[in-house]
């Protein structure tokens, strides 16, 4: 295992159309509320993965600096942190996926990656029920 290593099991809070066409915006949140996701989308990778985002949907988020640790996902791929900032008690952690973003709010910690880092993104449907 690396140094970079987080599983959190996220409910789906809101999705938003993109203003580009095929463009959707999933934002998840942690129960306890420590930890938000914001990610970006394309409309075909979620009928591939067969995901209908709606409210209550669940999924398993793992960020790793190890790609192995991901390949049961139904999602995966990899990221560069561009910027890491901070905003009231939220330390936001950006990063691009192939010209994709996704934006990793976490309350108080900054995570263990610096800007220009490589790591992983993975996302598993738990629960489909809303």
């Amino acid at each position: 295992m690396g140094k970079l290593n987080v599983e959190k099991e996220l409910s789906l809070e809101e999705v938003i159309e993109g203003k580009l066409p095929g463009l959707i915006t999933l934002k998840f949140c942690e129960e306890k509320g420590a930890l938000r996701v914001r990610m970006d989308f394309v409309d075909k990778v979620l009928r591939e993965m067969r995901w209908v985002p709606k409210g209550g949907m669940r999924i398993r988020f793992r960020l790793s600096d190890r790609e192995e640790e991901l390949k049961d996902c139904d999602f995966y791929g990899w990221a560069r942190v561009y910027k890491v900032s901070e905003e009231e008690e939220w330390v936001k952690h950006h990063l691009s996926i192939g010209g994709l973003q996704c934006i990793i709010y976490v309350k108080g910690t900054k995570l263990e990656v610096s800007k220009g880092e490589k790591v992983y993104i993975g996302m598993k449907l738990v629960d489909r029920r809303a």
